[in-house]
């Protein structure tokens, strides 16, 4: 699916959502992205954040590495990797080996944070991932505009033919002239 063009140019309308099963850090990181001025959407597993994906415009993920009951953040970004390529997972986990994080931007994360993280390093994680979306779409925008105004160019030529065709038709004096 397309990027949503709205969702990049009014993060208001969009979110982030947040999963992490320790509730204290993912409403620290909430508030701390709606202090930014984003809209924050939380879950503690997987299901739950199926179901914030379902229910609400999300744009990025930010998804802690492991979560209770075996489940993973790696899960969830196989899943949007495969149904909604758009949306960009920030894993994030206390596990700060080197295999771990290659694994996770192998699987597709577009960055991985170490908790515990400052501020400014989460909310220039997500400005890098707005930044590239709009990037993203500002390409995908001028691309089809290139193709339509080649489309409008085609169709001008056409209309012109048609148009000397027409003249050359009412009359034989001005015939190819």
């Amino acid at each position: 699916p397309a990027p949503n063009a709205a969702a990049w140019t009014d993060l208001a309308r969009s979110g982030i959502l947040v999963l992490d099963d320790d509730g204290d850090v993912r409403s620290v990181v909430a508030r701390c992205l709606q202090h930014a001025g984003y809209t924050v959407h939380e879950a503690g597993g997987l299901a739950e954040a199926r179901e914030q994906l379902a229910t609400h415009d999300v744009v990025i993920v930010l998804a802690d590495l492991t979560l209770r009951h075996g489940e993973s953040g790696l899960e969830l970004l196989g899943e949007l990797q495969r149904t909604r390529a758009d949306i960009d997972v920030i894993v994030m986990t206390a596990n700060s080996d080197v295999g771990s994080a290659v694994g996770a931007l192998k699987a597709g994360a577009y960055d991985y944070l170490c908790k515990p993280f400052a501020v400014e390093v989460l909310l220039a994680a997500i400005k890098r991932a707005v930044d590239r979306n709009r990037l993203a779409e500002r390409t995908m925008l001028l691309d089809h505009l290139q193709a339509r105004r080649q489309a409008d160019e085609e169709n001008m030529e056409q209309f012109l033919v048609s148009l000397a065709n027409a003249i050359d038709a009412k009359s034989r004096f001005t015939a190819r002239h």
